[in-house]
Parts: structure tokens; C-alpha cells; sequence
């Protein structure tokens, strides 16, 4: 079910960004707008940085940068849910980005949504060649001790309130 939701969404976004290309001018107006929406984050102030933010994917709704930090603004913000949205937007327009996988666990996992918030961590994991060579290298016993402090991370995983307090 998630993956026909994921696929929907990463159609829909392709057809956006088909019908919708940018010229060059706005192209730099969008990044303008995203580095003010970012300037406003680092300042704290979320909710400008999403309204920033909101104003470039108004120019660009193709642009999965913008979608991907009003993610993280949300998510300062306490807005789980939409934060949620957001990410996911940013994913279907950049399916290989490992970081908004990630970001779209985190915001899942605030919202309690476990199983999902599972299924985004193991994708980033699929996704970062670094990792496989890496644990492809290791020993049988090297691969037994990180399969336990799987297990023990995976319990800590299982308690929202762990889990907030990971993320936060």
C-alpha cells in the first residue's frame, strides 16, 4: 500500500514538473528564495523560512530542495504530519536522495508512524553504496554484533518516546 502511495505521488510530481518548466529567471529567483527561506532558518525563524519556502515551490513545483527544507522547518515547528507531506514531495522528485529518506523517517517517527518511519531508514541504507561496501567487508563475527546492536537499537525504535528524543 505505501509503495502504490509513494509511486502515485512520484507520478504526479513528474507530471508538475513536466508541465511546468521554469525559465532561467525564475529558476534563480527559486534558489533566491530558498537561500532566504534557509538565512530564516538558521535565524530560527520557521515559519518565515516556510512561507520562503512555500513561495519558491510556488514558482517551481519541481524544485525538491524547497520541499525538502520546509520539511525540516515543519518539522521544528511541531507540524509532524505536514512535515511528513513535504518530504514526501521532496522524495518524488528525488527518489535517490538518501538525506530526504532520512528526513521522512525522523518526521514519520515524530508522528508515530513507526513502520513507515522503518521502511524510510532502511531505503537511505539501500541507498548508500558506502554502507553496503562496508558491511560487505566485514566478518561473520562483525556482522553478528552489529545484527545485536540492531536488535537493541530496534527496541529503543519501538518506544515513541525513545524516539523523539533521538530525533530531537
Amino acid at each position: 500500500r505505501a509503495f502504490w502511495s509513494t509511486t502515485i505521488v512520484m507520478a504526479l510530481a513528474l507530471c508538475i514538473a513536466l508541465v511546468h518548466l521554469p525559465s532561467p529567471a525564475q529558476t534563480q529567483e527559486v534558489k533566491n528564495l530558498v537561500s532566504q527561506g534557509n538565512g530564516l532558518y538558521l535565524q530560527r525563524d520557521y515559519s518565515g523560512a516556510i512561507a520562503k519556502y512555500g513561495e519558491a515551490i510556488a514558482l517551481d513545483a519541481a524544485y525538491a530542495a524547497a520541499y525538502n527544507n520546509r520539511g525540516l522547518a515543519l518539522v521544528r515547528t511541531g507540524s509532524h504530519a505536514a512535515a511528513v507531506a513535504s518530504f514526501a514531495q521532496a522524495l518524488a522528485l528525488a527518489p535517490a536522495d538518501k538525506r530526504i529518506h532520512l528526513s521522512l523517517g525522523k518526521a514519520h517517527a515524530l508522528n508515530d508512524d513507526l513502520t513507515s518511519a522503518i521502511a524510510c531508514f532502511d531505503a537511505a541504507l539501500t541507498l548508500d553504496a558506502a554502507y553496503k561496501d562496508l558491511t560487505g567487508g566485514l566478518s561473520d563475527l562483525d556482522k553478528d554484533n552489529l545484527a545485536k546492536t540492531a536488535a537493541k537499537m530496534a527496541v529503543l525504535v519501538k518506544t515513541p518516546e525513545r524516539i523523539r528524543k533521538v530525533c530531537e
